[in-house]
């Protein structure tokens, strides 16, 4: 599963509301931001074999992925930031995730279901050679584009409530209601942070209300 959108779109919220609406939604979500794990660890961190240091015998060392499913012994899924960012072991890893694995002690077979957050142009990336094909297919199963703010300006009155009632309720301000004029001026803002730039504006906002419960 493929999720596409600019930044702050609210991808991540998507895909919480995806897992806690599976039939996996008792399982761990594990979030694995591809972009701050170094290429060349990635693969490592996720589906480390099991490695014993010089000094520990019984640091029995397992990746992400493989602990928290052999934990749980039922399949679970895992939201990846960012796969552009280093496609190569994420590729290697959606392989081998899916896959039986074995070492010197046993054979096992991990659960995983991947749902991949991106910013990226992933389409645009592969056909300039900048993003493995093989991969983008692998996630690209069940796309889903959530469109800019800028795209949805119906829905910002609704947002605009309800960070206004968070954010009120979290610093003890008592906020009635958002100025119409207020709001005609929030609506036609482009936001180009989107709905998280929306959400700090009005929490902002609120923080610097004189107004207190």
């Amino acid at each position: 599963m493929l999720i596409t959108g600019e930044t702050g779109t609210g991808k991540e919220l998507v895909a919480r509301a995806i897992h806690d609406r599976s039939a996996q939604r008792d399982m761990p979500l594990i979030k694995v931001n591809c972009a701050a794990i170094p290429e060349t660890l990635l693969e490592s961190e996720l589906l480390r074999p099991r490695a014993r240091r010089v000094h520990r015998r019984d640091d029995d060392q397992e990746g992400q992925v493989r602990a928290r499913r052999r934990r749980h012994d039922l399949p679970g899924r895992d939201r990846h930031d960012e796969p552009g960012a280093a496609d190569r072991s994420c590729c290697a890893c959606c392989r081998s995730a899916s896959s039986s694995r074995s070492d010197r002690e046993r054979t096992e077979r991990v659960d995983v279901r991947v749902i991949a957050a991106t910013n990226r142009d992933l389409r645009q990336m592969v056909a300039d050679g900048k993003f493995q094909e093989d991969l983008f297919y692998r996630l690209n199963v069940i796309p889903i584009e959530i469109p800019p703010l800028r795209e949805r300006r119906d829905d910002i009155p609704a947002l605009v409530d309800h960070f206004v009632r968070k954010h009120a309720q979290r610093t003890g301000r008592r906020i009635d209601r958002v100025d119409e004029g207020a709001m005609t001026v929030l609506q036609q803002c482009d936001w180009p942070g989107n709905v998280r730039e929306l959400e700090n504006t009005i929490e902002r906002a609120v923080v610097l209300s004189r107004r207190h419960r």
